[in-house]
């Protein structure tokens, strides 16, 4: 006969608790007896020994599940705050300046990314373009999913490419920050736009590149400084 109390290792006729012969009718679990030794103040005190121990492991568990939300925000948060700065585009063998501001706000399970950028016109008119994005915490690591528009039960999730929108996600690297931007062209093909923006000492190092179906069609590199 299994003995719950030893799991096995001493004889079935003898109790972990005082190494004394069993006596029936009482088992410990329904299945096996119980010995002379164990009387009821033993029973209960190792019952409240078993409880008094339940917090503890309760808060390692919390502890543990919670180290991975914490990792997450430390890695958003070193980049937020606001940038301001300047880049240099290159498009066609054609270079053009542009000033470009950046404001990354921490959110609910997540960050919102704000970007703009301000370019001179060839009849001198100034051409102003900006973006917002909100991303939550995707299930894997450090990637982390657009979420820009709601779905029918009020719920943020994802653009969907097949229907024209862009599909949008991010990534943190150690000091880089990656946004990827995929949309399906009208003739079927794709278009992907990459930002990967890079802490340094003073702000950010942006490297933008566009891709059509392989084709790289444009390239910005810019610094910004951080102002807030």
């Amino acid at each position: 006969m299994h003995c719950p109390w030893t799991n096995g290792v001493l004889p079935v006729d003898k109790c972990a608790h005082c190494a004394v012969e069993r006596a029936e009718p009482i088992c410990h679990d329904g299945s096996s007896v119980i010995c002379k030794g164990l009387n009821a103040a033993m029973l209960v005190s190792t019952i409240k020994m078993r409880i008094s121990n339940l917090p503890r492991a309760l808060g390692l568990t919390m502890l543990v599940m919670a180290l991975p939300l914490q990792v997450l925000a430390a890695e958003v948060d070193a980049f937020l705050g606001s940038y301001v700065g300047q880049a240099v585009s290159e498009s066609g063998g054609e270079i053009s300046a542009r000033d470009i501001a950046v404001e990354i706000r921490g959110r609910d399970k997540g960050f919102t990314l704000k970007w703009s950028t301000v370019t001179k016109r060839k009849d001198g008119r100034l051409k102003r373009k900006a973006y917002e994005v909100n991303f939550v915490r995707s299930k894997k690591d450090n990637v982390y999913a657009s979420a820009m528009r709601k779905n029918l039960f009020g719920k943020a999730v994802p653009m969907d490419p097949l229907k024209g929108d862009p599909f949008v996600w991010a990534t943190i690297d150690g000091a880089t920050l990656t946004v990827h931007a995929l949309i399906i062209t009208e003739d079927h093909g794709y278009e992907m736009q990459t930002y990967a923006r890079t802490r340094t000492d003073k702000g950010l190092d942006l490297m933008f590149h566009r891709v059509r179906d392989g084709e790289r069609l444009r390239d910005v590199n810019g610094t910004l400084v951080k102002v807030d």
